[in-house]
């Protein structure tokens, strides 16, 4: 929801966009109140761990000093914020270094070399209040490890 501020939609076109739609579907399913599967369908799209064009680029650009470092090991760390359930929350951490991963192994980073971690609204970067929203807490770190 953060991202349909009117500053965001003039900064974020392309995200704001899948998020109005996100919340159109929602709401038209919620309304009609009988598919559960796709009033699901349509909320999940906002615990996302799909890469946005921004992401997509650093994953290139982390790809490229992969290649220049050749570190031993390659830790990738899932986080999101606190406004989920804490055991949602590691999951969608997980799906988020998973996604980040298989990205990164198509930069050409050793699937051997790389370790994967989760840690949901454990170790958030902004400290908030259980229950909040906050964009700098739904993240991937990649760190080299020589």
């Amino acid at each position: 929801m953060a991202v349909l501020t009117d500053d965001n939609r003039k900064a974020l076109p392309a995200q704001a966009s899948l998020a109005q739609t996100a919340v159109d579907c929602w709401m038209e399913q919620q309304e009609e109140n009988f598919q559960p599967k796709d009033i699901e369908a349509c909320k999940s799209t906002f615990n996302s761990s799909a890469l946005t064009p921004e992401a997509r680029k650093t994953v290139t650009d982390i790809g490229a000093a992969y290649k220049k470092y050749n570190p031993s090991t390659v830790m990738v760390v899932g986080h999101t914020d606190t406004s989920g359930v804490g055991d949602s929350n590691i999951v969608l951490s997980q799906k988020r270094a998973e996604t980040v991963a298989n990205a990164l192994t198509k930069e050409g980073v050793s699937q051997n070399k790389m370790r994967i971690e989760a840690y949901g609204e454990e170790r958030p970067t902004v400290k908030s209040g259980d229950g909040v929203k906050e964009q700098k807490n739904r993240r991937v770190d990649v760190v080299f490890e020589k």
